[in-house]
């Protein structure tokens, strides 16, 4: 696979225990180094409530300004955007709104000190990742708040299970614009992304699984 896998894979090998957090790259290494490598998730409290907050957005983008973001983000303005009723409200958050055009639906926080009362104001979280390996912290985050997350095929790279995850994925934007406007008109379809987006966080993501791992690798 290339010398530098292979400087990499040599290097790892004098460590007694290997931690990923993608179940992608576990396989990846595990078959390397066997059993010195744990898959370890990243993990958030759990942000579920607050069902009464109001809805001031549709969808919801977190993201800083690499060079992956910022295609992402021009594929979603250009491509699905148009397929997308002009009354959607769309909040994006960070430094990648120096690169998201000026539009009558999108409002950009260039900096926020707290996103909790953003996700709890937003309806469904988008990840429209083109490029990029390993798991998507930004969709990790929006599960915590037990929000469906609507993405293409990379949002859920490192996931244990590709379905039933809370998150629905295409690479086409007119079927990515589809399922977002499906899950904003059909109440029952969002509340059952959104009761398996819970689950999902709860039995892979939360601060409680996290703690166990860590503390069986590090033989507390």
């Amino acid at each position: 696979m290339g010398k530098r896998f292979g400087d990499e894979i040599k290097n790892l090998s004098f460590y007694d225990k290997v931690v990923t957090i993608s179940q992608d790259e576990y396989f990846i290494f595990n078959s390397f180094l066997g059993d010195k490598v744990i898959n370890i998730p990243p993990s958030f409290p759990e942000n579920f409530g607050n069902e009464n907050t109001e809805k001031k957005y549709d969808l919801i983008f977190v993201g800083s300004d690499n060079p992956f973001n910022i295609a992402s983000v021009n594929w979603f303005t250009e491509k699905v955007l148009p397929f997308l009723p002009k009354e959607i409200k769309i909040c994006i958050i960070g430094r990648i709104c120096k690169h998201v055009p000026n539009h009558e639906s999108i409002e950009k926080v260039f900096f926020a000190d707290d996103l909790e009362s953003y996700y709890h104001a937003s309806k469904i979280a988008i990840c429209p990742m083109l490029k990029g390996t390993g798991i998507k912290i930004k969709v990790v985050e929006a599960l915590s708040f037990g929000l469906p997350v609507v993405g293409t095929e990379k949002a859920v790279d490192g996931f244990l299970d590709k379905k039933n995850n809370g998150c629905m994925v295409s690479d086409d934007e007119k079927v990515f614009a589809d399922i977002i406007k499906n899950l904003l008109n059909n109440s029952s379809d969002y509340e059952k992304q959104k009761q398996e987006a819970t689950e999902f966080f709860k039995n892979n993501f939360s601060e409680e699984k996290s703690i166990k791992l860590w503390k069986k690798t590090l033989n507390f």
